[in-house]
């Protein structure tokens, strides 16, 4: 009886070591998209942090005032044309509210918010947003007692 070897030709494992090769090719250049698309997105964030808390400031003003506060909703007294306002957190947002209704969202992707009244005039807000921590303080009333 002849026993007869069997094995792969050289032409089968070149064209399995091409194989793998595009593959590992393809995922190496995978991965560097996600990190350079992951600092991006961290980018964006910080950015749209700061472009919510500046239209906060500016749709609130000088001459607003804390009526109330608890962890999640603050309610503020504009006194500029006497309306009420409320500044929430609502499921995945912050977001200014008018108590004639429709809101105007601030920033969205909000995993966590809490607010904590300092004074009579100045909280501290606690957001966390795609896994970034922001703190800042909102100060209201900054008109200067005469």
């Amino acid at each position: 009886m002849k026993s007869k070897l069997t094995g792969f030709s050289l032409i089968e494992a070149v064209v399995s070591l091409f194989i793998t090769s595009l593959v590992i090719l393809v995922l190496s250049f995978t991965v560097t998209c996600i990190k350079s698309l992951n600092k991006k997105v961290a980018r964006n964030i910080n950015n749209d942090f700061h472009l919510a808390t500046i239209q906060r400031d500016i749709y609130l003003g000088d001459r607003a005032k804390l009526v109330m506060a608890s962890t999640k909703k603050l309610k503020i007294s504009d006194v500029r044309n006497s309306s009420t306002v409320f500044l929430e957190y609502y499921k995945n947002m912050i977001r200014i509210r008018s108590i004639l209704g429709g809101h105007m969202p601030l920033l969205v992707g909000v995993n966590q918010l809490y607010f904590q009244q300092i004074n009579s005039n100045i909280v501290k807000e606690k957001i966390e947003v795609y896994g970034a921590n922001f703190e800042t303080y909102i100060f209201l009333d900054k008109t200067p007692v005469p």
